[in-house]
């Protein structure tokens, strides 16, 4: 799976999912949300993953654990 189609589920399930019972991906500094990888994730996912976290910290104040 292309990274293109690895962050395109990543945020579709980040935006249909109710982790907070609210549709935020973080509010106030928190979040319930995770990034999760399959165990057998290419290198390019897994650098999707730690670039998406980086860019939820930089714009929320949040960092996201990567499963």
């Amino acid at each position: 799976m292309g990274i293109g189609k690895t962050l395109i589920m990543v945020l579709a399930l980040a935006m249909s999912t109710n982790a907070m019972s609210a549709d935020y991906l973080f509010k106030g500094g928190k979040s319930g949300y995770t990034i999760v990888l399959p165990d057998d994730a290419s290198q390019t996912e897994r650098t999707a993953a730690h670039e998406l976290q980086s860019i939820v910290k930089k714009i929320g104040e949040v960092t996201l654990p990567i499963l």
